[in-house]
């Protein structure tokens, strides 16, 4: 038997080799058109800053120390750098968005045929179907990946759900959700929906999905982590056998103890882990290409996703 370190070792040594191979010819041009924008950035920042500089500059000349002090000038002084920041920061995106599409594809192809998309994601009908995420009031999609792994058909996507809250003071945006949702095309069909919840203690009684009841399992362990809500009691216990609980757990123990919650219906399985890390950064503008550091880590990201997968599928 191989032990976890072996295997880590093993497989960090191929994709070495993967990559070596693979990228080779495109490190030259990546890392051109990375000074490319790296130089449009700090030209962005030199403008940015010497325009916001003379406005200022202009205000207190004409105006004093009372005028460059009133609220008005602040509030557009802020709007002014808040467009300036947005503005800086394009290169940056458009940067990340040119390395994405043309290396995780190829990344991805390690695994088996899947196909890469930059800030696309689940449609917003099926994240509310799951009963995982309760209410939310904008969703952002970063990374996105579709195909086939083992015969089995996989959606990946890396999404940040977030809602406003009111408050004494006027509102805040709080995120609901920040990390990777997966869905699992199954082969067998549920009748009815099962919700896999992480316990939230006394309060999981604001957790409850209407319409479901909680499903009391025998397994301690299991009920300690996670709390069960369901359309289908039988169904739910069918589903949730002692080895499909063992898994959940192992899957917990993967993720280092991050948030992770299931939910199953119609024919599929989805998971929904909060990592609140931004995934799968393959390179930096501010860093020389090749970049094998952040390639590698993208690749055990990409690892521990498909893990999942095995884990799921190895329950007879």
């Amino acid at each position: 038997m191989i032990s976890d370190k072996r295997k880590s070792a093993k497989l960090n040594t191929e994709f070495k080799n993967f990559f070596d191979t693979k990228f080779q010819n495109d490190f030259p041009e990546l890392e051109r058109q990375r000074k490319k924008y790296l130089l449009y950035f700090w030209i962005l920042c030199f403008v940015s800053i010497i325009v916001i500089g003379v406005i200022h500059t202009s205000v207190v000349v004409v105006g004093g120390q009372d005028l460059a002090m009133n609220d008005n000038y602040v509030t557009v002084m802020f709007f002014l750098i808040a467009i300036a920041i947005y503005i800086i920061h394009s290169p940056i995106n458009r940067f990340k968005e040119h390395v994405k599409n043309q290396v995780m594809g190829r990344l991805l192809s390690y695994f088996g045929n899947f196909s890469y998309f930059y800030q696309r994601g689940i449609n917003s009908a099926l994240i509310e179907k799951t009963c995982l995420f309760g209410h939310y009031d904008d969703k952002e999609d970063d990374d996105f990946f579709i195909g086939y792994y083992k015969d089995v058909e996989i959606m990946v996507a890396e999404e940040e759900l977030t809602k406003v809250v009111r408050t004494r003071k006027g509102s805040r945006r709080v995120t609901v959700f920040d990390g990777i949702i997966i869905e699992l095309d199954m082969n067998k069909p549920f009748n009815g929906q099962t919700v896999v919840k992480t316990d939230h203690g006394i309060f999981n009684r604001f957790y409850c999905v209407s319409n479901m009841e909680n499903v009391k399992l025998e397994d301690v362990v299991f009920e300690k982590h996670f709390e069960v809500y369901s359309t289908d009691q039988i169904e739910a216990r069918y589903v949730l056998t002692t080895a499909f609980m063992e898994r959940m757990l192992k899957l917990k123990e993967v993720f280092k103890g991050k948030q992770i919650q299931f939910s199953f219906f119609d024919n599929k399985v989805i998971i929904a882990i909060d990592t609140s890390k931004d995934m799968f950064e393959v390179s930096s503008l501010f860093h020389k290409i090749p970049d094998y550091k952040r390639a590698c880590e993208t690749f055990n990201q990409i690892t521990a996703v498909f893990s999942i997968i095995d884990i799921l599928l190895s329950v007879k």
